[in-house]
């Protein structure tokens, strides 16, 4: 399944999202997460996020 996830912040996305973000991508989920550029956006992408 893909899912998008989505904030005002990608600092509410690191401290409040990636943990489900996580688990998801664990299950097979194919995730995108979506925010405003910042510097939590950096460390998200380090996780290996998109």
């Amino acid at each position: 399944m893909k899912i998008l996830l989505f904030a005002n912040t990608d600092w509410y996305l690191f401290n409040f999202r990636r943990s489900l973000a996580t688990s998801l991508r664990e299950e097979g989920h194919e995730l995108l997460l979506v925010s405003p550029a910042g510097t939590y956006g950096k460390k998200l992408c380090e996780l290996g996020f998109r």
